[in-house]
């Protein structure tokens, strides 16, 4: 009876039932498009904000003339998150003398090389593994060659370009050398004021193989409120456990910092909040644009289901006069409207992931698979935008006597 109920009340008004349907699909859609293109964007935002920088940067704990070793970075394959590191870049910085006594920093550093660990995938190393934007006018010195690269900025200022010779004495071990210029390095900021060679090349003209000051650490994590002067020590048991399971920069700082020996970990804050603030503000967006469109869709089924009953209202007199209970009635319109905003939910899911892939690629540059989280989720805020829709004007009709609504 139930059914045949359902589907003679679905008939009864084909247009309204089209319309509904019509506009759960939309729903859908565009729940599905958002939903598909949000999920993901915060780990593609954040690869794509590498340009920033590292985010994270390891130094000895002693401080002062101490130095880290270079294969201690292995320690890095024993913290949770050794998947979220996508870059590692040993740096060793020194004070350069030139001739006529101006003074320039010289860095030892690689440009593009792979760190082995004892399982798993090797660390990306180097300049480009946490600066990919950087580029090279020229080419980069092999390890065992008397050469260096030039920042565009002290190329410029020096007259310096492939090719060029330049005495310096490196301090303050006060180690003369004669370096060739190999290329220059297309990078603004800091990087472009600085003169750069092989780590390797360095530490041999200074006697201390295997060394660096430093390790400049990209990783992928996720957005965090900064609290000042946070200390993990102060979580409780429940809270410390949340927290160092998400990978969050504190989060994967102190787990570096507890696995590798005689080190201090420091975020760049600069680099991590700037990235942060930015995926932070494209989600709140696209969250926004979802509660719109789900505003909206809301509205449009309610308007849509009130003329529905409005033309109705006989039908639902004489069914409550014959005997119908209120809750039946209601069985039938959840019915109806469950129906039909699974039908329109069905359309809209493919179009809205085909929608996604798009604006995905286009505008974000990302690349959106099928998420079947989406799925459940989106069908159940499109069935409860059609009930929410359908209730506002039921309830409103249940109120009326029967005898009130057969006379109208």
């Amino acid at each position: 009876m139930f059914r045949r109920l359902l589907g003679a009340s679905l008939l009864h008004q084909p247009l309204h039932s089209i319309l509904v349907a019509g506009v759960a699909a939309v729903a859908g859609c565009v729940l599905t498009g958002l939903l598909s293109v949000t999920l993901p964007i915060e780990d593609e935002l954040q690869s794509s904000l590498r340009a920033f920088g590292a985010n994270l940067a390891v130094e000895p704990a002693a401080g002062g003339d101490a130095s880290l070793k270079l294969d201690d970075m292995g320690k890095l394959a024993d913290i949770l998150w050794r998947n979220r590191i996508q870059g590692v870049a040993p740096v060793k910085q020194r004070e350069a003398r030139l001739p006529g006594g101006r003074r320039v920093s010289l860095y030892g550093a690689d440009w593009s090389a792979q760190f082995p660990l004892r399982d798993g995938p090797p660390l990306p190393m180097g300049i480009l593994s946490v600066w990919p934007d950087a580029r090279l006018d020229g080419r980069w010195p092999g390890a065992a060659e008397a050469g260096m690269v030039a920042g565009q900025d002290v190329a410029a200022e020096l007259s310096l370009h492939p090719g060029s010779v330049l005495d310096l004495v490196v301090e303050p071990e006060h180690r003369p050398l004669r370096l060739t210029v190999t290329g220059v390095l297309k990078k603004g900021g800091e990087p472009a004021r600085q003169l750069w060679m092989p780590l390797g090349a360095l530490n041999e003209a200074l006697g201390q193989p295997g060394t660096a000051d430093g390790v400049r650490i990209a990783a992928l994590t996720t957005p965090e409120v900064w609290v000042q002067n946070f200390d993990p020590k102060h979580l409780s048991s429940k809270d410390f456990d949340k927290w160092y399971c998400r990978p969050t920069v504190t989060s994967v700082s102190y787990q570096i910092e507890k696995a590798w020996p005689g080190s201090r970990v420091r975020v760049l804050r600069r680099v991590s909040e700037a990235s942060a603030d930015l995926v932070r503000r494209a989600q709140a967006t696209l969250w926004t644009l979802a509660g719109l469109a789900l505003l909206v869709s809301g509205l449009a089924i309610a308007g849509v289901r009130q003329a529905s009953l409005q033309n109705r209202r006989m039908d639902v007199g004489l069914l409550r006069s014959l005997g119908a209970t209120d809750n039946g009635i209601i069985r039938l319109f959840f019915g109806e409207a469950l129906l039909l905003a699974s039908v329109g939910f069905a359309v809209g899911f493919p179009a809205g992931f085909l929608a996604a892939r798009q604006v995905g690629h286009s505008i974000f540059g990302v690349s959106v698979g099928i998420n079947w989280v989406v799925l459940p989720f989106g069908l159940l805020c499109t069935i409860a935008l059609a009930c929410l829709g359908s209730w506002a004007s039921l309830y409103r009709a249940l109120r009326v006597p029967p005898i009130e609504m057969l006379r109208a």
